[in-house]
């Protein structure tokens, strides 16, 4: 197998089982095509044949065999071994071909594997740390002076390109269209100077990065502020100013850690800043519900800083965001004049009828007590379907009532008439019921009211509150009055 062939990610298990079928294979291969046994064999049998001729008194096979031909009947059985050792070792090493059955596939497939796997893994393994490097040699950059120059490639690139928008514009200015060739080449031009506003906006992108290089060698390499050479590098003819933060050239965003220049945001009185965007999409934020920013009833809005408790003014926010924006959080201060001038009413109006309640002897906590507990009874009526009974007994108690109180606050006819003149319209059906006479004021109907209308009442209610205040023939009316005195209207629906 090729290593290109291996196009799908090898694990290490894969590599281990390539690598064990591979070895076993080659041991399989050495046992047969082992030749020792053959060459231990004729080792065996020349020593043999060297003890034979020591007994002999002979030092070497051939001098005997020239000078004592008679003895050579003596060893030949060795010699004869040893020619039958030397032949068996020639046929096992000539007979067959090892390289006919080598395990080379099962090989060349564990090779491969391992070498795919390593490939990748330290590939992947080295590309890793050198991001990792690349990152930590980024961070220390920003905290560790004197570490690595600031690296303007960036800036040359964005100045190259801002050159060149330069060229291309000047061109299409002076070009003439006097023939057809001029035109199109005039055409090119347009278009290749659309195309290059399109694709950056040199004016802000070579501003923000310039900002950013001369705020690191601030920092850093103050030096680099006196050089020259450098400072051309990044568009800057003139000597740079010593201190750009102290001018208050430029500052970063607390939200997302870019460069900006100062008109472009604004800052808590602790110079926490925060870009035009960010302020957008912070006010944006703001009108939702819940929203974890917070804007204050005079506009200004909370420092996103968490330790810090001073706020960003309304008046530094509002020149800054766009005008959708800037509806949007004069929309949210309008919200808290409203609640809190409508809270503000509330609690005057809340005011002026305890005043009014205590003019005429009535404890405003206990009306209130006794409205909350009627309310509740309604509410918790097991006859839905009798509405229109507990409709008509509350319109009668209010209509007893008020000639209850017509009798004994005003006693002058004449007022009493004047008065009567200006209630006619306000006592509709709904508040007094359908036969209510605003002239009849005796007193036998009020006391006959105050005993039918609860129980016309609390025949419809539940049975707890029937226990707690029980129907009886000696009805207090004085209590009954003031217990009954404002009686919920129920909705019609």
């Amino acid at each position: 197998m090729e290593v290109n062939d291996a196009v799908a990610p090898v694990t290490f298990e894969q590599v281990q089982e390539a690598t064990q079928i591979a070895l076993e294979a080659l041991v399989a291969w050495e046992t047969r095509h082992d030749t020792i046994a053959a060459r231990k064999q004729s080792e065996a049998a020349i020593a043999a044949l060297d003890e034979r001729k020591k007994d002999l008194g002979i030092q070497t096979t051939s001098i005997m065999a020239l000078r004592h031909p008679e003895k050579t009947k003596d060893i030949m059985k060795e010699l004869e071994e040893v020619q039958e050792a030397l032949e068996a070792e020639h046929d096992a090493l000539t007979s067959v071909d090892p390289m006919a059955d080598a395990p080379v596939e099962e090989t060349r497939r564990a090779l491969a594997s391992a070498i795919l796997f390593y490939t990748r893994t330290v590939t992947n393994k080295v590309s890793r740390l050198q991001t990792a490097v690349k990152d930590l040699t980024t961070l220390l950059d920003d905290h560790v002076p004197g570490l690595t120059p600031p690296d303007t490639s960036r800036m040359k690139e964005i100045s190259r390109r801002s050159r060149h928008e330069d060229e291309v514009s000047g061109a299409c200015e002076e070009g003439q269209c006097d023939n057809v060739q001029d035109q199109a080449k005039m055409a090119n031009l347009k278009g290749e100077l659309d195309e290059i506003r399109n694709l950056d906006k040199r004016d802000s992108e070579l501003q923000r990065e310039r900002t950013s290089l001369l705020r690191l060698a601030e920092k850093h390499y103050p030096e680099l502020l006196l050089d020259e050479k450098w400072l051309r590098t990044i568009g800057i003819i003139r000597n740079a100013p010593p201190e750009l933060s102290r001018l208050g050239v430029c500052d970063w965003c607390v939200i997302c850690h870019d460069v900006y220049p100062i008109n472009e945001g604004a800052s808590c009185a602790d110079g926490h800043f925060t870009c035009q965007e960010c302020l957008s999409g912070s006010v944006r934020a703001a009108t939702h519900p819940n929203a974890h920013v917070m804007v204050l009833r005079d506009g200004s809005m909370c420092c996103v800083v968490p330790d810090c408790k001073l706020v960003i003014s309304g008046r530094a926010i509002g020149p800054v965001v766009p005008e959708q924006d800037f509806q949007n959080l004069i929309d949210i201060v309008r919200k808290h004049v409203e609640r809190d001038t409508a809270a503000e009413q509330k609690l005057q109006l809340q005011r002026r009828l305890d005043a009014v309640l205590r003019e005429h002897g009535i404890d405003p906590m206990m009306m209130q007590n006794h409205i909350r507990t009627i309310q509740n009874e309604v509410l918790n009526m097991a006859y839905y379907g009798q509405k229109h009974v507990v409709e008509q007994a509350w319109a009668e108690i209010r209509a007893q009532r008020l000639r209850q109180y017509m009798v004994e606050h005003i006693q002058d006819a004449v007022l009493r008439a004047s008065v009567v003149e200006k209630l006619r319209p306000l006592l509709t059906p709904d508040i007094v019921g359908e036969d209510f006479n605003i002239t009849n004021m005796m007193t036998s109907n009020l006391q006959s009211a105050l005993v039918a209308a609860p129980s016309k009442l609390l025949q419809y209610y539940d049975v707890g509150f029937e226990q707690r205040l029980p129907v009886r023939d000696d009805v207090d009316f004085e209590h009954a009055a003031q217990f009954l005195a404002e009686g919920p209207r129920l909705d019609k629906d």
